[in-house]
């Protein structure tokens, strides 16, 4: 995430952006921007970028419409998860790991997801701001955990770490701006 902040914050600087010309530009073409974000924020987990940009990325282009985010980045990132698990045997998400632990690592995931803490373990890992929620909804296509579990226990932990984000979203950026 850490280069996903500083992409950014370099972009921003360089060209002297600010978050009202970007809003102002997104108000002009609000109908279309919302389509866009919706699709990148639904496939964005098919190339293992973070959902964490794409929230702050909502926050300042609809800075007037928090809720409107709120739903857009949950609908994304749950759109996402059911992406990569219902594709996760087409996917071979195992092959980022070393290979010396693999494995082991993955063998630990199945465990705790096959566990009767499964939904539990699920939402945690969704409400970690650094955890790959997209590792966890493949393990969970793999061992074909029930859907429905799966994707209630992603949105309960998203929900609380987007709403975090979403309404601090300009707080961390304007602190993330001024640090630099």
């Amino acid at each position: 995430m850490g280069v996903w902040v500083t992409a950014i914050t370099a972009v921003v600087i360089k060209y002297h952006i600010s978050a009202p010309q970007i809003a102002a530009f997104i108000q002009d073409y609000k109908s279309e921007a919302i389509i866009v974000y919706i699709l990148l924020s639904s496939i964005r987990g098919l190339f293992f970028l973070p959902s964490t940009p794409f929230v702050f990325a909502g926050v300042l282009i609809f800075p007037k419409s928090k809720i409107l985010v709120l739903v857009l980045s949950l609908s994304g990132i749950i759109i996402s998860a059911s992406l990569i698990y219902l594709l996760a045997e087409y996917l071979d998400i195992a092959k980022l790991f070393p290979a010396k632990d693999r494995e082991v690592r993955m063998e630990r995931l199945r465990g705790k997801l096959t566990s009767s803490k499964g939904f539990l373990f699920i939402a945690f890992w969704a409400f970690l701001p650094f955890a790959p929620t997209d590792l966890v909804s493949y393990v969970a296509g793999t061992v074909k955990m029930n859907y429905l579990r799966f994707i209630f226990a992603t949105f309960a932990g998203e929900l609380v770490v987007c709403t975090v984000y979403v309404f601090a979203g300009n707080d961390i950026w304007h602190l993330l701006i001024h640090q630099s």
